[in-house]
């Protein structure tokens, strides 16, 4: 993805791009990969089997990387596949058996509770990612970054034959992925039913991500609780692989320089690095999956709000790249490097309501970040020789 800021703005540009999709990548996805830990530790400590965090993330870890180095793309594109489908044919399980067991009543409960409203109207409209303008505007933001910028989803993209069927898979993924998140979102208004219509804290539950593993565990017989931890495990592990493969993909092809060195020091063909790679980044996922605790705020939602610090600058570079016939790297590095950092500082100290900022804003924050320092280096270079000048005699 990162070979156009190359070749429009130069080499630097595409470390500085790499770079931080690498970083911003790897937390984003130590994140999900901690989330999607939190069933299978529940259904462990009900049937009284104390197995640590670090074995059963090294055990998921370690199937998905063997996988992944077998087979490369190829076994990434397919294992992927099979997991969406039994993951989305193990949520539709669950919509019916939570549809077979409500009382009657319950569809007016929902619609009386707004349960059924496609947008949330929060008190603070910057805490929430669900109101109209951060759904539709900011969504609109996240998926030109997500599908357009970011190594996860391109690489996709890229392993078409032909730019008809790279187009195909895009639209069959905003079909996909449509279909999915109403199915999900159907199974946690269902839960909320099944908890008795209850705010969270009145449920016992320490977090929003330890609602669907306690059902797991104490509403479903025994077979399907096993195919439901299944098919959450293969959630998991298609986005492991992907990232595994976005990360290594990055780090070969824009660090080339820096990979033909470390290759003739450790005597590794290219094939080799790539898997050599690949195995260093899934021991540093671990590692940061370890340093995650479960908190107050939805996994998936911190998850977005990280990769959303990434998103914004990359976005708005493209943008400059493209739209800019005049945009220079000189002032777009600069204003990129400034723009990361302080888009993480406003996702950790800005909660407006007592809420973090919610993850579309955060994306608007840093595209216009970024213009407002391009612009303004852009300005302070054109007048800095006006000010050196020395006045006519």
């Amino acid at each position: 993805a990162y070979d156009y800021l190359g070749q429009r703005f130069g080499s630097r540009m595409q470390h500085v791009a790499s770079a931080t999709f690498l970083g911003t990548r790897v937390l984003a996805e130590a994140v999900r990969l901690f989330a999607g830990m939190l069933p299978l530790t529940a259904m462990l400590a009900a049937t009284h089997m104390a197995v640590p965090h670090f074995v059963l993330l090294t055990g998921v870890v370690g199937i998905t990387l063997f996988y992944t180095l077998c087979g490369g793309l190829r076994a990434v594109v397919w294992s992927d596949a099979i997991q969406f489908c039994l993951y989305l044919g193990g949520s539709a399980i669950c919509a019916a058996l939570l549809m077979h067991g409500l009382p009657a009543g319950s569809f007016s409960a929902l619609q009386h509770a707004g349960k059924f409203a496609l947008f949330t109207h929060a008190s603070s409209p910057f805490s929430s990612a669900f109101t109209p303008l951060a759904a539709i505007g900011g969504g609109t933001l996240m998926t030109l970054a997500s599908h357009g910028t970011d190594q996860l989803m391109v690489q996709r993209v890229l392993a078409a034959r032909s730019l008809k069927e790279a187009r195909m898979a895009l639209m069959g993924s905003a079909v996909g992925v449509t279909a999915l998140f109403f199915l999900l979102s159907g199974v946690g208004i269902l839960l909320w039913l099944y908890h008795g219509q209850v705010p969270l804290q009145a449920t016992g539950l320490s977090s929003p991500d330890a609602i669907f593993p306690d059902y797991i565990v104490h509403g479903l017989p025994a077979g399907l609780r096993g195919l439901m931890v299944a098919a959450i495990l293969a959630a998991t592990m298609g986005s492991l692989s992907s990232t595994l493969s976005a990360m290594t993909a990055a780090t070969v092809g824009d660090f080339s320089s820096l990979c033909a060195w470390l290759g003739q020091k450790l005597s590794l063909s290219q094939l080799g690095l790539a898997r050599a790679f690949t195995v260093f980044w899934s021991v540093i996922l671990v590692g940061c999956s370890l340093l995650f605790a479960q908190g107050s705020q939805s996994a998936v939602l911190l998850g977005f709000s990280i990769a959303a610090c990434g998103y914004g600058p990359m976005l708005g570079t493209f943008l400059a790249g493209m739209a800019i016939p005049s945009a220079r790297a000189t002032e777009l590095i600069p204003a990129f490097c400034l723009t990361v950092p302080l888009v993480l500082l406003a996702m950790v100290s800005l909660h407006p309501g007592g809420h973090p900022l919610a993850f579309p804003w955060l994306i608007l924050t840093g595209i216009c970040l970024l213009f407002f320092f391009a612009a303004s280096l852009r300005l302070a270079r054109s007048l800095l020789p006006r000010f050196a000048r020395k006045p006519d005699a």
